[in-house]
């Protein structure tokens, strides 16, 4: 079995654009909780790998081997989660 893991996106309101390294997984869901962004992720039990996530702001250019992972409302802002591949 393996275990869901929540990883917070970003450390204060408005700072984003960095990435978030989180255990190896499956994304499962994307989305605002007390005021930060937040990613559940299943994660991978049989490895310790990582794999990074980025959060960009509506607007902002996207690389396209990156893939969408979900997208979520903070404050006044959409903020769109991207795995880099």
């Amino acid at each position: 079995m393996n275990p869901i893991y929540k990883y917070g996106l970003q450390e204060a309101p408005n700072q984003y654009g960095g990435v978030t390294n989180v255990r190896a997984g499956k994304i499962l869901f994307v989305a605002e909780q007390d005021g930060i962004l937040h990613a559940w992720v299943e994660v991978d039990a049989s490895t310790n790998a990582l794999q990074k996530l980025r959060v960009f702001a509506t607007g902002e250019k996207v690389d396209a081997s990156q893939e969408h992972v979900g997208s979520a409302k903070v404050g006044p802002f959409v903020w769109h989660v991207y795995k880099q591949v």
